[in-house]
């Protein structure tokens, strides 16, 4: 039992979740993995049936009924039900950390690849694209 909690307790910490959710009232397999959001018709299933990075997602909840809860793409807008509050809110929190750790990691992608001679803020926009443009010709 207690290993069982720390496998638990291990697989939140990674910010991963599996299980069974409803999904415009039929189950589907969901899995968060990596800040990707994917669901299958049946766990083992090797191909999912779609995915969602989590990057530019939002999730919504609906306090007059607890066990749903939305995650909104640019690209879809899933409604999601699960079976208790517990599983409602141990996924709630599972996405939005997930949309927290896409986001962390853009931005420190961006800063890394950012050009120590860069010209952002020191030109407009226009400028900036002119000049990128010319040293792209050299």
């Amino acid at each position: 039992m207690e290993d069982e909690k720390k496998h638990d307790a291990s697989k939140e910490a990674t910010h991963e979740k599996q299980g069974f959710l409803k999904w415009n009232g039929k189950p589907y397999w969901v899995e968060i993995s990596n800040g990707v959001l994917s669901w299958f018709k049946a766990p083992g299933d090797g191909v999912p049936k779609g995915t969602v990075d989590l990057l530019l997602c939002t999730a919504k909840e609906y306090p007059e009924r607890p066990t749903l809860f939305d995650v909104i793409s640019p690209v879809h807008s899933m409604n999601f039900e699960a079976p208790s509050l517990e599983e409602a809110a141990g996924w709630l929190g599972v996405i939005r950390t997930a949309i927290y750790n896409q986001l962390e990691t853009h931005k420190k992608i961006q800063r890394e690849t950012q050009q120590p001679n860069d010209l952002q803020g020191k030109f407009s926009p226009l400028s900036q694209l002119i000049l990128a443009d010319e040293s792209n010709k050299e």
